[in-house]
């Protein structure tokens, strides 16, 4: 999703991405969310008592997952000097 809508923008020059940081954005949202849904799953096997905290285990892991995803996303988008947003118009709320 963060990728459609950075591909979204008509960007002149267009962004410049970093195959390396966009490949590492990749990783981080598989494996962190990979492991929050570890957690979830090992839901299944805890005492009732211990489920809160699994459950805000896993959540806390997906909120790291989405958001280091985003964010090394964003490190992986060069914007050269004078870049222009072709599509400014076509996404402000007043047009």
């Amino acid at each position: 999703m963060h990728y459609l809508g950075m591909a979204a923008l008509d960007m002149s020059p267009p962004i410049d991405w970093s195959a390396s940081l966009v490949a590492a954005s990749a990783a981080v949202a598989v494996i962190a969310s990979a492991a929050a849904l570890m957690i979830f799953f090992w839901l299944r096997r805890v005492r009732k008592r211990h489920e809160l905290f699994y459950q805000v285990a896993a959540a806390a892991v997906m909120g790291l997952a989405i958001s280091g995803m985003h964010y090394t996303g964003m490190a992986a988008a060069g914007f050269p000097e004078g870049s222009v947003c072709l599509s400014a118009a076509v996404l402000s709320a007043g047009a």
